[in-house]
């Protein structure tokens, strides 16, 4: 059901592994990537699971912030192009996961 990827900072050479936008696990909770000022790049509950009948609709792909899984704090998603550590943009694919 989802997919992630394991990237290179080619700026700051810090390693991460990152979901797509938006991604599913095996109980259907919907979750998306965060960058939390204090823990760096999270997980975020988005608040739907498609297993019981949710679905992510333009109230929720257009919002902004989540709130980490961490500590709460609303951070904002990570946009999949900037480094989350050092905002660089010359991120390099180590390879792709798959997952059911």
């Amino acid at each position: 059901m989802g997919m992630g990827q394991f990237l290179l900072c080619g700026d700051c050479g810090h390693e991460f592994f990152a979901t797509e936008a938006f991604n599913c696990g095996m109980v259907g909770e919907v979750s998306t990537p965060v960058v939390c000022p204090e823990h760096g790049l999270g997980s975020a509950s988005v608040g739907v699971n498609l297993l019981e009948g949710g679905e992510i609709g333009p109230l929720v792909s257009a919002r902004p912030t989540f709130p980490c899984s961490t500590c709460g704090k609303e951070s904002p998603r990570w946009d999949e192009i900037a480094c989350p550590k050092c905002a660089g943009n010359q991120l390099q694919n180590n390879g792709i996961v798959c997952s059911d």
